[in-house]
């Protein structure tokens, strides 16, 4: 049996898109500084009140290469989790959503 200490704990790296409409107005200023501290290519947040509402599939799958992501999850309505699974399938992409079947 091998010591394990916390520093030695299996990470793994996490790119994040979120699209959301008003961060700091729906989520407080804390979230809004704490999702902005991160570098640009690990977190992207696209608030739709400043910048307008974006193809969310088109932007998934440009983050997913960008980062050299392994698979990508998503959640969302139904709708937009399923555009965003099928884009990131049609690129060459593992994509899991949540299942919309109850």
């Amino acid at each position: 049996m091998t010591n394990s200490t916390p520093n030695s704990i299996n990470h793994a790296e996490v790119c994040v898109l979120w699209v959301t409409k008003g961060v700091e107005q729906k989520f407080g200023k804390e979230i809004k500084e704490m999702m902005s501290g991160h570098s640009k290519e690990k977190v992207i947040v696209h608030d739709t009140a400043v910048l307008g509402r974006p193809n969310v599939s088109e932007m998934s799958v440009n983050a997913a290469n960008n980062f050299g992501a392994q698979v990508v999850i998503v959640t969302s309505n139904p709708q937009g989790s399923r555009d965003v699974v099928n884009a990131c399938k049609a690129n060459g992409i593992a994509a899991f959503g949540p299942i919309w079947d109850s």
